[in-house]
């Protein structure tokens, strides 16, 4: 995808590019990403105002000012947290 939109993670641009792929509904919503890489996956969504979701598997000492929403180290903590979060967007919208 990077060739495509001419630029690569972490520039804001290959963000909002995926951004403006999505429907209008989606858009709407809050939007995370998951990825392993600090500096290319977190620091890249964050900067678009994604939540994010970082898979530390390779346990690489947390930065001192950690802007992650959450940080995981194996699948099965990915699986519960993202259970966690689809939990409470149900409840949100059942409220609602």
């Amino acid at each position: 995808m990077s060739e495509e939109v001419g630029v690569s993670k972490p520039e804001k641009l290959i963000f909002n590019f995926f951004e403006d792929k999505l429907s209008d509904s989606i858009k709407n919503q809050t939007l995370f990403y998951i990825g392993d890489n600090y500096v290319n996956d977190i620091i890249g969504a964050n900067s678009v105002y994604w939540k994010t979701i970082w898979v530390n598997y390779r346990n690489y000492q947390k930065p001192k000012s950690c802007i992650a929403d959450y940080i995981v180290q194996n699948p099965v903590e990915l699986y519960d947290t993202i259970a966690k979060l689809l939990s409470k967007t149900t409840e949100t919208n059942l409220d609602n």
